[in-house]
């Protein structure tokens, strides 16, 4: 079968099964269009949504209920697929330095802002809450626009509406750069929802914002931490200044930096620090920081109901289950306490476990369940083992 492809105009053309003696210009330009199709598919199909890029993960973001989408870098916590747990999301909105409008287009996105550190410096989006002192991982997403920055109407829709994130996000964060910053800011400007929907902002360098919606963010619990160098000769400082004046004190914090329209990495990067309540903290700390903090509910262990078994029945299920109401359970753990010596649980750490090797006698298993906050909770249930059934007595025969 023939493979070669000649394109010179009147010479012939060969495809796998095709001859054609001669080559109209129609027929030429019909053949170059076929061949692009190919190629562009056969690349296509090597690239794709959920495809690896420099730690990040390549998404394809529905937008709009229609069905428009946007490409984007989604980053999550390890043991997301493993767990229910809810987690902080941070947002990342970009500058029109690294706008684009396909998945080839995604590494800009790492020129700066997070995605920069997640890639190059293997930042795993984990920060100890200084409230709490403990360790939180975080859910990461940066989406792409063509033209300026995140359309804060497509992320919002995104975090209410994608079905692997929408019921993972436990707080909202927004950050973003010159244009991202102004998205950021208008993210808590232009509606009641919007704004009581998100935890707090860093707005770096931002080239404007919704002066008629600052009652909608004062009006919330939200909070932000300002960035805006006074050098900056592309964006004045005032924009950020005003927007962080209009909120005032309590709300808002303005840091004179970085100090060009430019450097913002200097800020993204966990090194830098300030003092804030007392504590010196990054932007990302400090964004935890602004959870409110409250008492912990402990969560609930179920053992499951009491088994009795009669040998040579041996083995018992241990069907157990844990709950937290303002939670989630991150673990469990069986424990034989008391008991004879012999019988072996298999699966512990898991809520149904299996007791086998069991002797007559009654055992005491007990469940500990443990929450997202480290508070724990047991029960304890009995299997109950009994001796073996005698075989039925037998008539004596009689042999005179």
């Amino acid at each position: 079968m023939k493979t070669k492809i000649s394109l010179l105009k009147g010479g012939p053309i060969i495809l796998p099964g095709i001859l054609l003696k001669k080559a109209t210009l129609h027929q030429l330009i019909k053949i170059k269009l076929l061949v692009a199709v190919l190629l562009f598919s056969s690349v296509q199909s090597f690239c794709a949504d959920g495809d690896p890029l420099l730690n990040h993960t390549k998404r394809q973001y529905n937008v709009t209920p229609w069905g428009h989408t946007r490409w984007g870098l989604e980053y999550l916590p390890d043991n997301f697929y493993t767990s229910t747990e809810k987690y902080p999301i941070i947002v990342y909105f970009h500058g029109t330095g690294e706008t684009g409008g396909n998945e080839w287009s995604l590494g800009k996105l790492t020129y700066n802002g997070p995605s920069n550190f997640i890639a190059y410096a293997n930042y795993n989006m984990q920060f100890v809450n200084p409230n709490s002192g403990q360790l939180q991982k975080c859910i990461y997403i940066a989406l792409q626009d063509p033209y300026w920055s995140p359309d804060i109407n497509e992320v919002w829709y995104v975090l209410k509406n994608n079905p692997r994130l929408k019921d993972r996000i436990s707080n909202i964060f927004y950050t973003g750069l010159s244009a991202g910053g102004q998205q950021t800011m208008n993210g808590v400007l232009f509606n009641q929802e919007m704004a009581s929907g998100i935890s707090a902002i860093v707005p770096m360098s931002s080239a404007g914002f919704i002066r008629s919606g600052v009652p909608y963010a004062r009006n919330s619990n939200v909070k932000a931490w300002c960035f805006h160098g006074l050098a900056d000769g592309v964006t004045s400082y005032t924009v950020t200044k005003d927007f962080n004046d209009s909120l005032g004190v309590g709300k808002s914090r303005w840091t004179q930096q970085p100090p060009i329209h430019g450097l913002w990495n200097t800020i993204y990067t966990q090194t830098y620090r300030e003092v804030i309540n007392g504590q010196l903290v990054n932007i990302y700390e400090w964004m935890l920081s602004t959870i409110p903090v409250g008492t912990n509910i402990p969560p609930v262990s179920n053992a499951g109901a009491d088994i009795s078994i009669t040998l040579p029945i041996n083995t018992a299920t241990l069907s157990g289950s844990g709950t937290d109401p303002d939670g989630t359970i991150t673990n469990y753990q069986w424990t034989k306490i008391s008991g004879p010596t012999a019988g072996t649980i298999t699966n512990p750490t898991s809520a149904i476990a299996t007791a086998t090797g069991l002797v007559q006698g009654t055992y005491n298993f007990q469940l500990e369940v443990t929450d997202n906050n480290g508070a724990t909770a047991t029960d304890v249930m009995v299997v109950t083992v009994n001796a073996a059934i005698p075989p039925p007595n037998q008539l004596p025969t009689a042999n005179a």
